[in-house]
């Protein structure tokens, strides 16, 4: 199974991990995040009953994690250690290092999921969605998030990140094709986000 990134991606990332936290919440980026994190938050109150375990995939530092509600039980899974012990410093929840593309999780145990800035990174998705409906519950949701074609996103392939841009046509084949349907959608500039739910 192909990984989500390469050596150097690891050893960027976990460079990134130093001052991620930092960088993340000063200036206008604090701005762009917390609006992303406000419209994450309204899309979260749309799921009324979440039906036991919340996993938290690409975890990172743990950003959304303060969006989830409190008294449920969330895991979040990254492939990066270093930017999990950033996480583990900041949040009481459970974390776990993992490849998303192999889930080491039951089939069917998941009552919500959330995907946040990760489809940005991964070329062929359908790995990732076929992950995404094994583990969750029966009419449980998830939330998914892509970079759009916009200023930002364009200015963050000219400094170098490696942002794959998506469209909403994109999105709906593979929501479509894995048994998902789109319950909500909030499209930011930084960021378009879907709450999807499981057929």
């Amino acid at each position: 199974m192909k990984n989500i990134y390469s050596i150097t991606d690891s050893i960027a990332w976990s460079i990134k991990a130093l001052f991620y936290k930092y960088l993340r919440y000063k200036g206008p980026f604090k701005y762009l995040i917390e609006k992303e994190n406000n419209s994450l938050q309204q899309l979260i109150e749309h799921v009324h009953d979440i039906d036991g375990h919340i996993l938290d995939l690409g975890t990172g530092t743990g950003n959304v994690i303060r969006s989830l509600p409190y008294d449920t039980r969330v895991t979040g899974i990254d492939i990066n250690l270093h930017m999990l012990k950033v996480a583990r410093s900041l949040f009481h929840s459970n974390f776990v290092i993992a490849n998303l593309l192999a889930l080491p999780v039951k089939n069917e145990s998941i009552g919500f999921v959330t995907l946040v800035g990760i489809l940005e990174y991964i070329a062929e998705p359908d790995t990732l969605f076929k992950e995404l409906i094994r583990v969750l519950k029966q009419d449980s949701c998830a939330i998914v998030t892509y970079s759009p074609d916009s200023t930002i996103s364009r200015l963050r392939k000219l400094t170098g990140n490696r942002v794959i841009i998506r469209n909403i046509r994109e999105l709906e084949f593979y929501i479509e094709k894995y048994g998902f349907e789109i319950v909500e959608a909030k499209l930011l500039n930084t960021q378009h986000q879907l709450l999807i739910k499981k057929r």
